[in-house]
């Protein structure tokens, strides 16, 4: 009796063993997600996306159970993080400093570029180009030109009216005679219809072609930066053309962050839609955020013919989820696995399904 008890004892311990060896009590995670196209998308039925599957991966390979807690942005999700109300954030977070001294970030799992909207031309280029040159600004230029052009061209028919009367004529004739040797000295063409042969007049011809080099370059490169809204789509390739337009992003974002770093003004949005509704309503001439996010939005909601998408390499971002500041360990546990998934080639085949390149 005693040796089939301690037989019994013996396969229970090592069936018992062997069981919580296999199957270690789950642990329960609060999730906190938001809406965020194609990599969190929510209904009232389930919840999707290229996040929710990579955690999905994750979460069966640690023996994790999850309660999904829904927050209507980032705003009001990032503090329940920082605060404990959840334990992990699944919607893709850009690498940040910031957000590397407020919590716990994983690896990347995707790496981004940088994607610009704006509204497509419509108009023929040379109607839109003189829309864009009948502005104050470049109004301002012009009658500045204008300004100095009389101004020379009076002091060039003061000097030279007495003794060379056949070329700068007595009256307002000589006025107008003066302009036209303003604007063909300042063009460079030099005719030789009106030549000074005074000493003063000669003077006065050297000082206005070096002054007229300079003042006319500064109201070229005026009617250079207006133009440069007519060529919106093809120009942006650097943050120098980001400058020279109204540009508007995503508060929060590591693009909002990229721009305060390089002083550079932007509108900031709660939302994608915001932001579409501003390039509308011509408060912004551009919108910027990550390529991804925008060509999926743009392609579902079939604004391909309303918004023009353009890819750059401008600035590059990491997406990486969070964990409480806290929380080392469940990150130290995560990263092995989150590796292992980006690494196979189903990883590229799932965001493929998603459009994201």
């Amino acid at each position: 009796m005693k040796r089939f008890l301690l037989f019994l004892f013996l396969v229970t311990n090592s069936v018992t063993t062997l069981f919580s060896s296999t199957n270690p009590d789950s642990q329960e995670i609060r999730v906190g997600i938001t809406v965020y196209p194609p990599f969190v998308i929510c209904d009232s039925v389930s919840n999707k996306g290229i996040c929710v599957e990579l955690w999905s991966q994750i979460s069966d390979s640690l023996n994790f159970t999850s309660s999904y807690v829904k927050f209507a942005d980032y705003p009001s999700m990032m503090p329940a993080l920082a605060d404990g109300t959840i334990d992990f954030v699944i919607n893709p977070l850009s690498l940040t400093d910031k957000r590397l001294r407020n919590f716990r970030l994983t690896i990347p799992f995707y790496n981004s570029t940088m994607g610009v909207v704006t509204k497509p031309s419509t108009r023929i280029a040379i109607f839109s180009a003189i829309k864009h040159l009948l502005n104050w600004g470049t109004i301002k230029a012009a009658l500045g030109l204008l300004s100095f052009v009389f101004v020379f061209a009076f002091m060039i028919w003061l000097v030279e009216r007495r003794k060379n009367t056949v070329q700068f004529r007595k009256g307002h004739l000589g006025i107008f005679d003066g302009v036209w040797w303003a604007f063909v000295t300042m063009s460079t063409v030099g005719y030789g219809d009106k030549v000074p042969v005074t000493r003063a007049g000669r003077i006065l011809t050297v000082l206005w072609m070096l002054y007229a080099v300079t003042l006319f370059g500064v109201f070229t490169a005026e009617i250079s930066s207006e133009l440069t809204v007519t060529k919106l789509q093809s120009d942006i390739k650097n943050l120098d053309d980001l400058r020279k337009i109204k540009v508007g992003t995503m508060e929060l974002s590591g693009y909002a962050s990229m721009l305060r770093i390089n002083r550079m003004k932007y509108t900031p949005f709660q939302t994608i839609s915001d932001g579409f509704s501003a390039l509308d309503d011509k408060t912004i001439d551009a919108f910027i955020y990550d390529a991804g996010v925008l060509d999926y939005i743009i392609s579902t909601r079939k604004l391909g013919q309303e918004l023009v998408l353009k890819r750059t390499h401008i600035q590059e971002q990491y997406f990486c989820l969070a964990a409480n500041r806290d929380n080392l360990e469940l990150i130290d546990r995560i990263n092995p696995v989150l590796l292992n998934i980006i690494e196979d080639v189903r990883w590229e085949r799932t965001l493929e399904i998603y459009n994201i390149k």
